[in-house]
């Protein structure tokens, strides 16, 4: 309704009682135009739905048993029917129809599964009709406790138009039900298989699935040095009653990986791809090279293992991958394509019926690669992506060892709008606050709505501006609120003017990329001299791109020129 009246359309609606009266007066419709008609009656003529002319279109959900279309619809109109497929017999049964009245169907949900991309494009248009207060929420919302889950079940079985929402609060006293869970169990008679197996995750994950009564692991490492050290581990996972060997196998070399698969002599129960290789580097400065160092073992060891495997009856194939498929890393292009691979193809498995998961996760906090590099860590922060302790991993690991592809149908039939959700796990992703939204291009997307702080939702309309910005922010309103003073800028006194309201936000921005208090910024020191690499100044360029349209090249913000004189240098490009 509301769509139809945003494009200029006159709109009647037919509710089957008058308490549902509300929703479509919320919607714009007018009074005149709202037809109660019980569902007992519904057949639509002249008579009960008309005071004008003729309607162009009918949208009919429920497909009524009798609509007199003739009287109803003008030559050359439409009847749209929506849901599931189903006849028009009892429609159109006992009438004679003048010509060009077309009868169809719509079914949101084939076509989604037959057409994403166009669904896409139409909920892109719907989601712009949002974002511009074209349409808007008129459903109420009933909140309740959550000792009162019962009624809100009720409501919704006895067809309450209301949506329940049920409140959870750590301080209710009311405590809900637990379920038993089964501990995890594995086979003594299969052979697990970890990649990456001599790594910090990799030990860990090797522990744990030996003290889950695993009774036989493989670990891959192409690493001589690691492979020559793993007798410590050897001997811990033993003492589990475990037989662990170490494999030298490159997993991005299809041969290796077929040579070891073959060289297994049990049944092989499971995979745990966690093989990893980092390069950061500028994607500007990356060679095809760099980008396949990073990007094989990742992409094509899981190819490898997918093939060496289909035919193997596995419990598992989990692909550890990371948050930087999601939300980005600035250096890491590589790493963040392939852990977007790994999260697609945990869904191209669980389509073909295979089981499969990714799980996208922070950094590790106490083991691991960034655990052992402060400057990868502060980036990564900067970023959203957030620490995760082993102990969450493994959690995790557990949900998705569990964890099976669903069907497309359940028992009754009804079919899912997206099967393949179960695929991904995502831990680490950063609630965004009005800083993370200021600074990182992820946060601003539509689609991470759910991680917005409450805070940063109701903050627009806060009485107190400046209550919760961050430094970036409050420098880029000063600026702002200059330009939108000056009016008309012109050379000389307006690029003096506007050079210290520059220079506080790149003071600003280079904190953040630092991760260090703004006061700590000096004007007269160059950003080499705290320390600013490559690829923070990479951050540093896109941000100036993106809020003051000026191309700031890295060989400057890598130069000897302080902060002041860069905010000099982007003042006059402004100008010309």
């Amino acid at each position: 309704m509301q769509l139809a009246m945003l494009f200029g359309a006159e709109v009647a609606t037919i509710i089957p009682h008058e308490k549902y009266k509300h929703l479509p007066e919320k919607c714009g419709v007018s009074p005149d135009n709202i037809f109660v008609v019980p569902e007992a009656q519904m057949d639509l003529d002249r008579e009960n739905v008309m005071r004008n002319e003729p309607y162009s279109v009918i949208l009919d959900p429920v497909h009524h048993h009798a609509i007199d279309c003739p009287t109803v619809l003008v030559s050359g109109g439409k009847y749209i029917g929506i849901g599931r497929k189903r006849s028009f017999k009892s429609v159109m049964d006992g009438m004679t129809y003048p010509g060009n009245i077309t009868f169809t169907n719509v079914d949101i949900l084939d076509l989604y599964r037959d057409n994403k991309r166009r669904i896409g494009r139409i909920l892109g248009q719907i989601m712009g009709y949002i974002d511009g207060d074209g349409l808007k929420g008129i459903i109420p919302l009933a909140i309740r406790e959550v000792q009162d889950f019962k009624s809100a079940f009720s409501a919704m079985a006895d067809g309450s138009y209301e949506k329940q929402v049920i409140k959870l609060s750590s301080s209710n006293s009311h405590s809900m039900v637990k379920t038993q869970q089964k501990p995890l169990r594995l086979s003594q008679d299969k052979t697990y298989i970890i990649t990456g197996g001599l790594g910090g995750l990799g030990r860990a994950i090797a522990v744990w699935l030996a003290s889950n009564g695993a009774g036989r692991l493989v670990l891959l490492t192409s690493s001589p040095t690691r492979a020559a050290g793993a007798n410590d581990l050897l001997q811990e996972l033993t003492a589990y009653g475990c037989k662990a060997t170490v494999a030298r196998c490159d997993v991005a070399e299809f041969s290796d990986v077929s040579r070891v698969i073959a060289s297994i002599e049990t049944p092989v129960g499971g995979v745990i791809h966690s093989a990893l290789r980092l390069s950061d580097r500028s994607f500007t400065n990356m060679t095809l090279d760099d980008f396949k160092t990073v990007l094989d073992p990742k992409l094509q060891g899981c190819m490898n293992l997918h093939k060496t495997l289909r035919n193997e009856n596995l419990d598992f194939f989990v692909m550890l991958s990371s948050g930087c498929g999601i939300v980005g890393s600035p250096g890491q292009a590589a790493y963040s394509a392939s852990s977007t691979f790994l999260d697609s193809f945990a869904r191209y498995r669980h389509h073909l019926g295979l089981p499969a998961a990714s799980i996208d996760l922070g950094y590790l906090e106490e083991i691991g690669y960034v655990s052992e590099n402060p400057t990868v860590q502060s980036r990564l922060l900067a970023t959203g992506v957030n620490p995760v302790s082993p102990k969450e991993v493994l959690d995790i690991l557990e949900a998705a060892i569990v964890s099976r592809p669903r069907t497309r149908g359940g028992p009754s039939g009804i079919l899912q709008y997206d099967p393949y959700t179960d695929s991904q796990f995502i831990i680490g992703i950063t609630l965004i606050d009005k800083a993370m939204e200021s600074s990182q291009t992820w946060a601003k997307d539509k689609k991470f709505n759910s991680l917005r702080s409450m805070h940063t939702r109701i903050g627009s309309s806060s009485a107190v501006p400046d209550e919760g910005e961050s430094p970036i922010q409050k420098a880029t309103k000063r600026y702002q609120d200059a330009i939108r003073r000056h009016g008309e800028l012109h050379p000389g006194n307006d690029e003096s003017a506007l050079q210290p309201l520059i220079c506080s936000m790149l003071m600003a921005k280079m904190a953040q990329v630092l991760s260090i208090d703004t006061s700590e910024i000096r004007p007269t020191q160059s950003a080499v001299e705290y320390g600013i690499d490559s690829l923070m100044a990479i951050e540093v360029r896109s941000w100036t791109r993106t809020t003051l349209s000026v191309d700031l090249p890295v060989n400057e913000l890598m130069s000897p020129y302080s902060i002041q004189d860069l905010a000099g240098r982007i003042a006059q490009k402004l100008f010309k």
